[in-house]
C-alpha cells in the first residue's frame, strides 16, 4: 500500500485540555453531502443509503467519492485547512473552459419549492443555460461517476444546497482537483445567475 506522506501535525496528540468527553478533534476539512427533501424530512433512512440509492444523495457516487478523497489527501499533504466558505479560482485551469466543456450534471435542474420543499418541478435546460455561452454538456450522476472512475479527464460543475446556501465547484474529474468555487447564501436553487458569474470568471 503505498504511503501518505501527510504532516505529521495531523497526527500528533494535542495537549491536554478540558472538555467533558476527553475527545480531541483536528478538523481539517468537512464533505457537504446534498440530500433531496425526502432524506432532509427523513434523515434516519440515510443509514441504509448506497452509493446510487433512487438519488437521495445528489452529489454522491463512487467517482465523486474518489475525487473528494484525492482532494482531502492533498490538504493533509500540504498541512492546510480547507474552509467551507474558501474561495478558489485557479485561472489558468478554468480559462480552459473557453475551449473545453463544462459537465453539468442534471440534477442541477431539480426545482425546489421554497414554501413547502417540494422537488417535484425541474426547470428547463434555456432557463438555467440559455445565456451560457461556452460549451457545455448535460449528464447523469451515473455518467460522471463512469467516467470518473474509468480515469476519463473531464471538467465538472458540482452544486450544493446547504439549507438556504449554495456551494457551486468546479472540479478535474482525474485528480481530483478544485479549480474553482462560488459561495452563494439565501438561495434555493441553482439558477441562470450562477452560470452568469461562472462565465464572467471564465472570460475574465
Amino acid at each position: 500500500m503505498a504511503s501518505c506522506k501527510c504532516k505529521d501535525k495531523y497526527f500528533e496528540k494535542e495537549p491536554e485540555k478540558r472538555s467533558r468527553k476527553d475527545k480531541y478533534v483536528t478538523r481539517f476539512d468537512r464533505l457537504e453531502i446534498f440530500l433531496d427533501d425526502y432524506t432532509l424530512r427523513n434523515p434516519y433512512t440515510i443509514y441504509g443509503t448506497s452509493y446510487s440509492d433512487g438519488n437521495h444523495l445528489r452529489n454522491w457516487g463512487p467517482g465523486i467519492f474518489k475525487n473528494q478523497i484525492q482532494e482531502l489527501q492533498k490538504l493533509l499533504v500540504k498541512g492546510e485547512n480547507d474552509g467551507l466558505f474558501s474561495k478558489i479560482f485557479d485561472k489558468d485551469k478554468v480559462q480552459k473552459l473557453k475551449t473545453e466543456t463544462l459537465y453539468i450534471p442534471d440534477y442541477v435542474f431539480v426545482k425546489r419549492n421554497k414554501f413547502n420543499g417540494s422537488e417535484t418541478d425541474r426547470f428547463e435546460e434555456k432557463e438555467i443555460l440559455e445565456d451560457y455561452k461556452l460549451d457545455y454538456k448535460i449528464i447523469s450522476i451515473e455518467e460522471l461517476n463512469s467516467k470518473i472512475l474509468n480515469g476519463e479527464e473531464i471538467i465538472y460543475l458540482s452544486y450544493i444546497r446547504s439549507n438556504t446556501d449554495k456551494f457551486i465547484s468546479i472540479v478535474n474529474s482525474k485528480t481530483g482537483d478544485v479549480i474553482y468555487s462560488l459561495y452563494r447564501p439565501m438561495s434555493y436553487n441553482f439558477s441562470d445567475k450562477d452560470m452568469k458569474i461562472i462565465q464572467e470568471d471564465i472570460e475574465d
